[in-house]
């Protein structure tokens, strides 16, 4: 089997005045040759390594000759430019090269284009047949390159992330019906998606809208029946996430939701989601917590309702749900309510740090299943003796909060295996005395 190597080759082009074409060979086999600002040729020995993998570092404006390439027999090609220190409003370098030298690299799989400008020599630029995986990011698009795209209908994996992409128009996709993963972030520009954009895009498993500025309009994800992924993170304009767009997504799995303004829950919202595992919504400006929104989703292993504004939950809101986390840090929760958490099994960790906790029902945590219980960085002063009254936990972290006295027996009820104290007041630990088996390990440093 041959030696797959990266070849990284730092192209400094510069304007010379001499016809003559200077050949330069690396430490890594391949010889580069150039006349002035022109690459004419790569070649590399096939003796020593399989030259199929070729990344070239484009600092300057360089122009390939159509034929530059015709003696490598690539499958990955990356041109790119390191951006890292250079003002943004420093131009891109411009890539000329012939509209159908990528086309002619007929075993090419994998083509990445980053920070710079393509410029194509005679026509519409043309991709290979075999390509699968396409990058063009941070390349100043302003529109999606239907026409460039239509050439390479293999494609399963398309990102366009990083561009000024301000509309996508219907069929912009047209034609690549084996497409599993689009990604669409960070084109801030990005405002307008046309009805029927995403048409063709039938086997669409992955999609990527964060950091955008869309404008809500129903049916805007129709026909995109096998999506999985839906990434929506800080995509819309101010309006605001609009639930009813996951009517026409029943089969995804993870919904990210993150930073979208959204304000308030509704039972029933995401009853759609029947398959939906992964439920991201942190960073919203929620507030309250009803009944009804999450109970049906009997598939949900991860939510994560961090840092919003939560203040209150109603009772058996996450009632009948098997997770394996619960993410609820970062809120204004001052009190625990019973049966907040009824009926609610959380294998891995249920998280309600960095809130505002003062105090707690007795049983707020009666009927919860979970390895662990975060309430560290809270303003607990005492635990009582019924606070954790028939808690099922393994592991509970008080670390970082006010507690001067824990009461006798406060935890004869539960089967901790470890009790977290660390930086409060109380300084002196007692096992027994606090009902805790012999076993248990108390960590107050």
């Amino acid at each position: 089997m041959n030696t797959v190597r990266l070849i990284s080759l730092a192209l400094v082009l510069v304007f010379a005045r001499g016809e003559d074409e200077v050949c330069t060979d690396n430490n890594l086999d391949f010889k580069i040759c150039k006349k002035g600002n022109t690459l004419t040729r790569i070649t590399h020995d096939h003796r020593i390594f399989s030259g199929k993998f070729l990344s070239l570092e484009i600092e300057r404006d360089i122009i390939i000759s159509e034929d530059a390439l015709i003696s490598l027999n690539l499958q990955t090609l990356t041109l790119a430019c390191d951006r890292r220190g250079v003002a943004p409003e420093t131009p891109l370098p411009s890539v000329s090269l012939s509209s159908n030298l990528l086309a002619s690299l007929t075993n090419l799989t994998d083509l990445k284009l980053e920070n710079v400008e393509i410029d194509p020599i005679g026509g519409l630029l043309r991709l290979p047949n075999s390509l699968d995986h396409l990058i063009v990011e941070g390349c100043d698009l302003s529109e999606v390159p239907s026409d460039t795209l239509v050439t390479a209908p293999k494609l399963v994996d398309l990102s366009l992330r990083r561009n000024r992409i301000q509309t996508i128009k219907p069929n912009a996709f047209a034609g690549l019906k084996h497409l599993k993963k689009l990604g669409l972030s960070q084109n801030n520009a990005l405002e307008h998606l046309e009805e029927g954009c995403f048409n063709g895009l039938d086997k669409l498993e992955s999609l990527e809208l964060g950091e955008n500025y869309i404008t809500l309009r129903p049916g805007l994800f129709k026909g995109l029946n096998n999506l999985k992924r839906l990434y929506l993170s800080k995509s819309f304009n101010g309006m605001g996430f609009e639930p009813s767009l996951l009517q026409d997504v029943p089969n995804l799995v993870a919904l990210y939701a993150r930073y979208n303004g959204l304000s308030s829950l509704q039972p029933g919202m995401f009853d759609a989601l029947q398959n939906l595992e992964n439920l991201f919504l942190t960073g919203n400006t929620l507030t309250h917590i009803p009944k009804g929104v999450f109970n049906q989703l009997k598939s949900l292993k991860q939510l994560n309702l961090g840092n919003n504004s939560i203040e209150s939950i109603e009772p058996a809101a996450f009632s009948g749900l098997n997770l394996t986390s619960l993410t609820l840090s970062l809120n204004s929760l001052e009190n625990i309510k019973t049966g907040i958490f009824n009926d609610l099994n959380v294998t891995n960790r249920l998280s309600l740090s960095d809130n505002l906790i003062s105090t707690l029902d007795p049983g707020a945590f009666r009927n919860l299943n979970t390895q662990r219980l975060d309430l560290a960085k809270n303003r607990l002063t005492e635990v009582h003796a019924d606070d954790f009254l028939d808690l099922n936990a393994d592991e509970l972290n008080l670390s970082e909060n006010s507690i001067t006295t824990i009461a006798p027996n406060a935890f004869s009820s539960t089967k901790l295996n470890l009790l977290e104290l660390v930086s409060n007041p109380i300084k002196e630990a007692d096992k027994s005395g606090w009902g805790l088996s012999k076993s248990a390990e108390i960590s107050m440093e």
